[in-house]
């Protein structure tokens, strides 16, 4: 786009060409005046004078053809000026296209890492299946998950005498003389909110009476794991069941003197027992090796 003083300027060069071509057509270029050039005239000759001329005495006859008159001079007017030329004025620069700005790509958003696959938890154990009245009746099953969940556990057909842990699976009480009978079809699952799992079915006896009893005995250990002497042994623990996997049920002994013990009221079945050694710091030893007896 051109400026006012490109326009002035362009005025004043044309200006100068007029002046320069033609001096008669433009006696002056002032820069705003907008007086009219002088006007020019035609110049018109004057008419010529007409001098008669002597003839001859003798007049010649009259002729109808004679020459016409002498024919007026024609006015004659000067050349008008050749008008300066107009000069072209540049072409209108022309917008430069813009160019168009470039469309994004869109970004695939990133793909989310697969999700692990729970693992269900896992239960087990194996339950006494047997218990006198008015003696106390126990059983933890042994529960584990891979993802490391909270788990929480719960019990079908639960006997009516006991109680039961809804956070440690424990199932425990002690029947009465009216509780004898047989508790059947108990199942203890566990779950970890997404997976469960059970163990079971199992049955609990209750007896009245059992005159079922079984004798142990054993010797003391002298002799630590590394050699050593034992200096502070302070008693023993008889542990059994009706599984030599399972060993559920603990007695405790508080005397290191004591080398045998009867167990009594042992309800019908084939048991599994034994003796754990136990020093005043609290370190117990490994279970001895493992008798039964069947009541």
């Amino acid at each position: 786009m051109q400026t006012g003083a490109e326009k002035f300027s362009l005025r004043g060069t044309l200006c100068g060409l007029l002046i320069a071509f033609s001096a008669v057509a433009m006696s002056g270029c002032g820069g705003g005046d907008d007086s009219a050039a002088p006007a020019v005239e035609a110049a018109t000759a004057p008419a010529p004078a007409v001098t008669p001329t002597s003839t001859p005495t003798q007049t010649p006859a009259a002729d109808s053809t004679s020459p016409s008159a002498t024919p007026d001079p024609v006015a004659t007017q000067d050349t008008a000026p050749t008008p300066a030329p107009v000069l072209p004025q540049a072409p209108a620069p022309v917008a430069p296209t813009p160019t168009p700005s470039p469309v994004p790509v869109p970004v695939p958003a990133p793909t989310p890492a697969p999700t692990a696959q729970n693992q269900a938890p896992t239960i087990s154990g194996s339950a006494l299946t047997a218990v006198n009245a008015n003696n106390a009746y126990n059983f933890v099953p042994n529960a584990t998950d891979a993802d490391d969940d909270t788990l929480a556990f719960s019990i079908q057909q639960k006997p009516s005498w006991a109680t039961f842990s809804t956070v440690t699976g424990k199932l425990s009480g002690t029947p009465s003389a009216a509780d004898v009978g047989t508790y059947s079809n108990i199942v203890i699952g566990v779950t970890d909110g997404k997976a469960s799992s059970t163990m079971g079915p199992f049955s609990i006896q209750v007896t009245a009476t059992s005159d079922g009893r079984v004798t142990l005995s054993w010797s003391p250990p002298t002799e630590n794991t590394d050699g050593t002497p034992i200096t502070d042994l302070s008693g023993y623990k008889i542990r059994y069941g009706t599984s030599p996997s399972a060993l559920t049920q603990t007695l405790s002994i508080d005397n290191s003197g004591v080398t045998s013990y009867v167990l009594e009221n042992l309800s019908p079945a084939t048991w599994y027992f034994a003796v754990v050694a136990v020093t005043s710091s609290g370190s117990e030893s490994s279970d001895s090796n493992v008798v039964n007896k069947k009541i």
